[in-house]
């Protein structure tokens, strides 16, 4: 066996398992605390690798190398691929974004706001609507055919930012900053008929309260918010799907276009 060989690929390689592997760390439904952690490695030396296999043009990598001075040279090369991965990661949680800001509405019309959960793999607290839909985020992701789109995004950092090149941190910057914008746009835009149930429900036990004085609202406004909530989600959950698909795919397209022009 050649050492030489060896050292000449080993960088190389290294920086693009740091590139997946940083972007599993920070891509939502992998960068859980502890249960996904030794998932989080596997698929970031598989894929790292697989990848270094496949976009390495073997050619041009014995004739001219990837250009290493030292050790300080590699550590930047090393925490470049790293931010190019937790970037591409963070950007898909939009996804994300899109139906926590719809739960966190829900919640605030249901009288959960001040009523937040400890999620155990994530270590964050928010209303147990908010991880509702979260979860609902996740299932849709697998219903609708569009986890591989995962690969697909990681692919494309390869395409517009090769190993050991620069990118314009700039470019990038307004990229995600438009793509959080939608999310939440998109949000509110999911949580606008479910709000809006909630509001008729407001406004006809108002009326209901001034027409007969003598009944005690508090003794079932409560449960039937709750329950109306409940239903109103779950009916526009199927009735919106076709919309939280065209939102996903618009994600899933905007952060493969994150490093474009970068």
């Amino acid at each position: 066996m050649d050492l030489n060989l060896v050292l000449l690929h080993a960088p190389l390689l290294l920086l693009n398992l740091i590139r997946v592997a940083a972007f599993f760390f920070a891509a939502p439904l992998f960068s859980a605390q502890r249960e996904s952690r030794l998932l989080r490695i596997i698929l970031g030396v598989s894929l790292g690798s697989f990848f270094w296999w496949v976009n390495t043009d073997w050619t041009s990598q014995i004739l001219n190398p990837l250009e290493i001075r030292g050790l300080l040279d590699f550590a930047a090369m090393a925490i470049r691929e790293g931010v190019i991965g937790l970037l591409a990661g963070f950007s898909l949680r939009a996804i994300v974004t899109v139906l926590s800001v719809a739960g966190e509405i829900l919640a605030h019309e249901m009288g959960f706001s001040m009523s937040r959960v400890l999620n155990p793999v994530t270590g964050t607290s928010s209303t147990s609507m908010a991880q509702l839909f979260e979860i609902m985020a996740y299932l849709l992701l697998f219903q609708l055919n569009l986890h591989h789109q995962f690969l697909r995004v990681i692919e494309s950092t390869f395409s517009f930012v090769p190993i050991g090149q620069g990118f314009n941190f700039a470019i990038v910057y307004m990229n995600l900053h438009e793509m959080l914008r939608d999310a939440l746009e998109f949000g509110l835009m999911y949580a606008a008929p479910i709000f809006a149930v909630m509001i008729l429900l407001t406004v006809t036990l108002v009326v209901l309260s001034r027409a007969v004085q003598n009944i005690n609202l508090m003794e079932f406004s409560f449960g039937m918010r709750i329950l109306l909530a409940l239903v109103a989600s779950i009916y526009f959950l199927e009735e919106g799907s076709p919309f939280l698909e065209r939102v996903f795919v618009e994600i899933f397209t905007g952060a493969r276009l994150l490093f474009a022009g970068a």
